[in-house]
C-alpha cells in the first residue's frame, strides 16, 4: 500500500471502505491480566467513558476521538499507560503527541467515500517510548517479586485437578504429582506465576468438559480424560495465548512472548523447540548427512552428575565424591563402602538424597526449611550431612529416579561385596543338615551282601 507523507499526516490511495473492527484481546499485563480487570479509563482528560475490555476502550476511542493507539496488546500495564496519558491528553493537545492519519472512510449509506483525519499514538513518540519501557521495568520487578513469593511459600493448599489429593507446603508438590501421577506437564514452577490464577483456569476447562490441547468439548468427564489419554492432549495448547500471562518468560522483553524467543533460537542453528505453553525445551539436532562429531563432543561437555548440594558437576564419579567431602564434608564413598551397599541399594540412596533435597528438607533428620540455603546452615551447623538410618532410605519408593536422567545413577558400581561380609537380605536360607546316628549301612555284613547282590 503506498504511503504520501506530508509533514505529520499520512494519506494512504486505498480507503478504507468496511467500518473498522478491533479483535478481542486477552490482558497480559502482570498487574492487570489476573482474574479481575481494573476499570481502564478513556485517553482524554474530558471523557469519563471507562471499561473493563481493552477492545472496547479502543473501539470507543477511535469512534469518538479518531484516535488510535498503536500495538496495544503487548502494553505492559494498561491501566498505568491510560491513566499517564489522561493527565496530559486533551482534544486540543492530541496533535502534540500523535501523528495524524488521513483516510477515505466508508459512509453509513456504502456508497460514498470521504476523507477523515485519524490520529496514531505510537513509541515513535520519545515520551511514549519511554513510559512504556518503565511500565515494562516496572512489570517485570513485579512479576520477580510475586515468583519469589510463591516460590518460597509454604502455605499453598490446592486440590489436585485430577484426583481427590490435597497439597499443601508448596506449589512445587502439586505441579510435581500433576507431572509424574498424570501425566500433565505444565512447566516448571520456578517460570510460572499466578499460580492459584492459573490453576484456577485450567480447572474451569475441564469442569467444562474442555480439552487443554485440542480444546474440544466433551459430553462427560470420563470421555474427556479418556480422549485426553489416548491422544496424549494432557498438556496446555501453546497456541493459546489465555495461557501467557501465567509464564515469567513472557515478561521478559517489552512486545516479546516465548514465540518470539523460540523463532530467535530456531533460526540460530538447527535446533528443535519442543513447546510447552510459555515454555521452550530446546534440542539440538545433528545432521544426518554430516560426518562431523564435533557436536557430539560439544553436547557431552554438558553432562556430569550434579552435586547433591551445589550446581557443580563432574563426569568422574571420584571427583564427585571428592567434591563432597572437600566442599561439604559429606563423605559419600567411605559412607557407602562401610554400609556394604549394592547396586540397588545406591540407587536408593542417591534417589532418597535427591528427594529430601528437592522439598528442602535435611537428608538426616528431615527437618523440611522455606530455602535451599536454611537447609545447608541446619546440615552443617548440625552435623546433619549424613546418612540416616537404613530403614529411612532404604524403601522401594526410591527405586524411581527423582530427577529423570540423573547421570549419577550411570556412575554407581557394585561394591562387589561377598555375601560373608554381610548379613543376608535376600535368598534362601537353609536348613541345617542333620547327620543321622543309627542306620541299617551302618551293619557291615549287610553292606556286603549289597556288594554280592549287585556284582
Amino acid at each position: 500500500m503506498n504511503t504520501v507523507v506530508t509533514g505529520n499526516d499520512f494519506k494512504t490511495d486505498s480507503p478504507i471502505l468496511e467500518p473498522l473492527t478491533f479483535k478481542s484481546l486477552t490482558l497480559n499485563s502482570g498487574r492487570t491480566s489476573r482474574c479481575l480487570h481494573p476499570e481502564l479509563p478513556c485517553i482524554l482528560k474530558s471523557c469519563m467513558f471507562s471499561s473493563r475490555k481493552i477492545d472496547e476502550l479502543n473501539s470507543h476511542i477511535m469512534v469518538n476521538h479518531r484516535l488510535l493507539v498503536a500495538d496495544v496488546k503487548v502494553i505492559p500495564d494498561f491501566l498505568g499507560y491510560f491513566q499517564y496519558w489522561k493527565e496530559k491528553m486533551t482534544e486540543e493537545t492530541i496533535p502534540e503527541y500523535c501523528y495524524g492519519i488521513k483516510a477515505l472512510v466508508g459512509t453509513e449509506e456504502g456508497s460514498k467515500t470521504e476523507e477523515k483525519l485519524f490520529y496514531m499514538l505510537s513509541d515513535s513518540l520519545p515520551e511514549d517510548k519511554d513510559l512504556r519501557l518503565r511500565l515494562q521495568k516496572q512489570v517485570l520487578e513485579d512479576i520477580i517479586r510475586q515468583v519469589e513469593i510463591e516460590r518460597t511459600d509454604s502455605i499453598f493448599t490446592r486440590r489436585c485437578l485430577f484426583c481427590n489429593t490435597v497439597f499443601t507446603g508448596n506449589r512445587a508438590i502439586l505441579f510435581e504429582h500433576l507431572r509424574t501421577k498424570h501425566n500433565l506437564f505444565l512447566g516448571n514452577p520456578d517460570n510460572i506465576v499466578y499460580s492459584y490464577e492459573f490453576l484456577d483456569l485450567i480447572e474451569e476447562k475441564l469442569k467444562r468438559l474442555l480439552c487443554l490441547y485440542c480444546e474440544n468439548v466433551f459430553k462427560s468427564r470420563e470421555v474427556l480424560l479418556e480422549h485426553m489419554r489416548k491422544k496424549g492432549h494432557k498438556h496446555l495448547n501453546p497456541d493459546n495465548h489465555e495461557y501467557d500471562q501465567f509464564y515469567v518468560i513472557n515478561y521478559a522483553e517489552l512486545g516479546k512472548t516465548w514465540h518470539d524467543f523460540k523463532d530467535e533460537i530456531s533460526i540460530r542453528g538447527n535446533y528443535t523447540c519442543h513447546e510447552t505453553a510459555g515454555e521452550i525445551r530446546i534440542v539440538r539436532e545433528m545432521d544426518s548427512e554430516s560426518e562431523d562429531w564435533s557436536d557430539w563432543e560439544e553436547a557431552e561437555q554438558d553432562l556430569g552428575a550434579v552435586c547433591f548440594f551445589c550446581n557443580s558437576k563432574s563426569t568422574d564419579i571420584n571427583k564427585f565424591e571428592s567434591h563432597l567431602k572437600v566442599d561439604h564434608n559429606f563423605d559419600f564413598h567411605a559412607d557407602r563402602k562401610k554400609l556394604n551397599l549394592d547396586f540397588y541399594q545406591q540407587v536408593k540412596l542417591v534417589n532418597y538424597i535427591r528427594r529430601q533435597m528437592h522439598q528442602r528438607r535435611c537428608i538426616y533428620c528431615s527437618k523440611e526449611f522455606k530455602t535451599k540455603l536454611q537447609v545447608d546452615m541446619h546440615m552443617d551447623s548440625d552435623d546433619h550431612r549424613r546418612i540416616p538410618a537404613e530403614s529411612i532410605w532404604d524403601q522401594t519408593e526410591y527405586f524411581f529416579p527423582t530427577y529423570e536422567d540423573d547421570f549419577l545413577l550411570q556412575l554407581l558400581e557394585d561394591n562387589d561385596v561377598k555375601t560373608s561380609d554381610r548379613s543376608p537380605r535376600f535368598g534362601v536360607i537353609p536348613e541345617d543338615v542333620i547327620v543321622p546316628t543309627s542306620s541299617v549301612l551302618l551293619d557291615e555284613s549287610f553292606r556286603r551282601e549289597l556288594e554280592i547282590s549287585g556284582t
